[in-house]
């Protein structure tokens, strides 16, 4: 490996330094971003690229959350359709505990003053 004066010696060969300092190696790392970047589009390992992997596997989540969604809905549609009295009650019940403005005790007694 390289050794921390050997590192220094090479950063300091980079021009620069006094008018951007740090920010002067900012170009080299903007070509090695644009360089990854064009690799991930244009070469190929095997018959796909990294995009074409990034798309499939994009389509196969979207696919099994919309499976997902449907067996929640067709659930969903199953318990309603079994008793639906009793979920438009509990959602009734529901209702009533939010909009109540106190502890429930069974009736509704009025606002007290302080």
């Amino acid at each position: 490996m390289f050794s921390r004066a050997q590192v220094r010696r090479v950063l300091q060969w980079v021009p620069g330094k006094q008018r951007l300092g740090v920010y002067r190696f900012l170009p080299f790392f903007f070509v090695l971003g644009g360089t990854m970047e064009w690799i991930m589009i244009k070469v190929r390992v095997g018959k796909e690229t990294f995009y074409d992997v990034y798309r499939r596997k994009a389509s196969e989540r979207q696919y099994q959350r919309r499976l997902e969604e449907a067996s929640e809905t067709k659930l969903q549609q199953s318990i309603n359709s079994a008793h639906p009295e009793d979920s438009s009650v509990a959602i009734f019940g529901f209702v009533l505990m939010l909009l109540s403005p106190g502890p429930v005790s069974g009736h509704f007694t009025g606002w007290t003053a302080a």
